[in-house]
């Protein structure tokens, strides 16, 4: 099914920026440069995310946390290939799209759906800030499958835009009247140390606002690649 994406209006765009960072807040350079991608370095294929700057470092642990279990617990398919960096570049970004579409599940009401995710779509070149925000567009999925579909058709807009419309996703994705209750009309994003406050790190990693993550009786050593079984430290040593 093609999916209908629809510009967001700057009135909605202004409301879940209210929530996040207050009325009188916009997000500096420093949220806007974090992207949700892994470093690139020669003849290496890490699996952590790359943090750029320090005031997002709590919103990247909790994705990072998501990423991590996503590696160690669920089933991953992978393309066959005889290289070993590809093996783990294709890894980590299912592991990631999955990551992302855990995240965004989780926080919907009753964790039933939809998700609305955002997407920028900025012309090329440089642009204005208010150029790229008018760039942006959501559409609203109805199952976990078929978010991670779209997140993987557009995995490079959603990790080279980053943290600021992931977040935004999420907020409209729960609905902004429902998070600014639920968090007691405190702020996700500390406007002035431009750090994430604790309700955007627990919204993160449980869905909520409160602590206690479900424990789950997986062992901890073994990773399942499609019918094949490796050894976690052998494959990431």
């Amino acid at each position: 099914m093609v999916k209908l994406w629809n510009p967001v209006e700057e009135s909605v765009r202004r409301r879940l920026f209210d929530v996040i960072i207050g009325k009188t807040g916009n997000f500096s350079r420093i949220w806007l440069l974090q992207h949700i991608d892994f470093p690139s370095v020669l003849n290496e294929c890490r699996l952590q995310i790359k943090q750029y700057f320090n005031g997002p470092c709590g919103a990247v642990a909790a994705i990072q946390a998501w990423l991590v279990k996503n590696l160690l617990f669920e089933k991953i398919r992978l393309r066959p290939t005889v290289n070993q960096i590809e093996r783990l570049a294709e890894l980590r970004k299912q592991a990631l799209i999955r990551a992302l579409a855990d995240i965004l599940w989780r926080v919907t009401p009753g964790q039933k759906g939809p998700v609305r995710l955002i997407v920028p779509f900025p012309p090329e070149g440089d642009v204005e800030e208010s150029q790229f925000y008018a760039s942006w567009m959501f559409a609203q999925f109805e199952s976990p499958i078929e978010l991670r579909t779209a997140i993987e058709k557009h995995f490079d807009r959603v990790c080279r835009y980053g943290m600021v419309p992931f977040l935004s996703s999420m907020v409209l994705s729960r609905g902004p009247d429902r998070v600014h209750l639920e968090a007691a009309k405190d702020l996700l994003v500390d406007p002035t140390d431009e750090d994430c406050f604790q309700p955007l790190v627990n919204l993160i990693v449980t869905g909520m606002y409160t602590t206690g993550l479900t424990k789950r009786s997986v062992p901890l050593s073994f990773i399942t690649l499609g019918s094949e079984t490796l050894d976690l430290p052998t494959i990431l040593s």
